[in-house]
């Protein structure tokens, strides 16, 4: 890792980290609430991780806001 970048290293002047390709969500927990016919989730991603791309994952569609018009 770094061998395709370390030529360029000295031109760009970039703060940050490399980021893993795969991450995988910690201490997972949900629960089914059948009254209000929705189910819970509680689960832990590392810094930089996204719950929306998780949930998308697991819905197998987009998430949308239903705030905007």
């Amino acid at each position: 890792a770094g061998e395709i970048e370390k030529e360029y290293n000295s031109e760009i002047n970039e703060d940050g980290a490399r980021r893993y390709a795969w991450v995988y969500a910690t201490k997972v927990e949900g629960r089914h609430l059948p009254e209000e016919a929705q189910y819970e989730m509680n689960f832990t991603l590392p810094k930089g991780s996204y719950a929306t791309v998780l949930i998308e994952e697991i819905a197998k569609r987009k998430i949308t806001d239903s705030k905007k018009t």
